[in-house]
């Protein structure tokens, strides 16, 4: 049965802008949501417009000096919090108005207004830690919607980062938090450093994070091939209420600053991956926040490949991904080896 969609689109986003190029412009952002539209999976979609999120709501996930910080700098107008994270007279609107966004339509989500959101704001948020704007992102989208869902009562959650860069800011922000289980799959060696299979979590959070760093040239069937053998075993012990996912398509084998080689199809079968783990024990619940993808053309297309298997199931041809390499497998057993003490049968062989 296919999914109701819901879709965080504003033109706000687009009045983020740097000064002179820039690979994290808002034309990714057009082409993204004239190929949702020209394939016709945005008729009859909901749309959640920016809505400017509270200091109260930044805090949950943010600290609030950060917050006060880097509103205070988004008000002087323009300039950079470092060398990769620009801000201009629009940001403080598209930034406020990203976070907000997203946590309207993961509370409609929740509350079975819509099964699947694909949510395209701008700036980005997967690299914003607790106390830090980097790597173009200022507030992170994807955790502030996942620190609304805590409020709402939500005692489990999954969050899935595909980004081809690891999710740090995501990481650093739920590393305490055994209600969070985050997991990224990402390139590595590469920006910004960090996600190693040993970063695991600390304290009351140890063993809820995981990290899959994949090897250069990583393709289909080693991003499936990490679903099927860590991120499906880890939800089914876990059993998520809800599932989120950061979906940057930079891992596309056309990105500029990428360095792995999956297509469209792969990004459908991880939609899909999506939608089934969802199925078991979240109601069917899907939120895709976008993160990267800097070639226009593959980010637009693999939006709506990933939006295809998250609301349709499937893969059109997944079973030709072939086998999976042999270092990215060794990277998952890696990964699952530092996990297993956690989580004892969650894991076979």
């Amino acid at each position: 049965m296919e999914k109701k969609l819901g879709i965080v689109r504003d033109d706000v986003f687009l009045g983020h802008e740097a000064p002179g190029y820039h690979p994290e412009c808002p034309d990714r952002l057009i082409a993204a949501g004239e190929a949702l539209d020209s394939e016709g999976l945005s008729s009859g979609a909901r749309i959640f417009p920016a809505r400017a999120a509270t200091t109260e709501e930044l805090g949950r996930v943010h600290d609030p000096r950060y917050v006060k910080s880097a509103l205070a700098a988004l008000q002087r107008g323009s300039g950079f919090f470092d060398g990769d994270t620009y801000f201009c007279e629009g940001t403080e609107a598209a930034a406020l108005g990203a976070a907000g966004g997203c946590i309207d339509a993961a509370i409609a989500m929740h509350r079975g207004e819509v099964d699947v959101v694909m949510a395209l704001p701008r700036p980005p948020g997967h690299h914003a830690t607790r106390a830090r704007a980097m790597g173009f992102c200022v507030f992170n989208n994807v955790a502030v919607a996942a620190g609304a869902l805590l409020a709402e009562g939500v005692e489990r959650l999954l969050i899935v980062d595909w980004d081809v860069h690891h999710g740090n800011g995501t990481q650093d922000i739920f590393y305490r938090d055994p209600r969070v289980l985050f997991v990224s799959l990402h390139l590595w060696p590469h920006y910004p450093g960090s996600g190693a299979s040993d970063e695991i979590g600390e304290g009351p959070g140890r063993g809820f994070t995981a990290n899959v760093p994949l090897p250069h040239g990583a393709g289909n069937a080693d991003a499936l091939g990490t679903m099927e053998r860590l991120v499906e075993p880890l939800a089914a012990s876990f059993r998520p209420q809800r599932v989120l996912a950061s979906t940057g398509f930079d891992g596309h084998r056309d990105d500029p600053l990428g360095g792995m080689r999956l297509d469209e199809d792969g990004f459908h079968a991880l939609g899909a991956k999506l939608r089934d783990i969802a199925a078991r024990t979240a109601d069917g619940r899907v939120m895709m926040v976008l993160e990267g993808g800097y070639n226009l053309r593959a980010l637009a297309t693999s939006v709506v490949a990933a939006v295809r298997g998250a609301i349709r199931g499937g893969a059109p041809r997944a079973a030709d991904a072939g086998a999976a390499a042999p270092r990215a497998t060794a990277a998952v057993d890696r990964t699952i080896e530092a996990l297993r003490p956690f989580w004892s049968g969650s894991f076979t062989g």
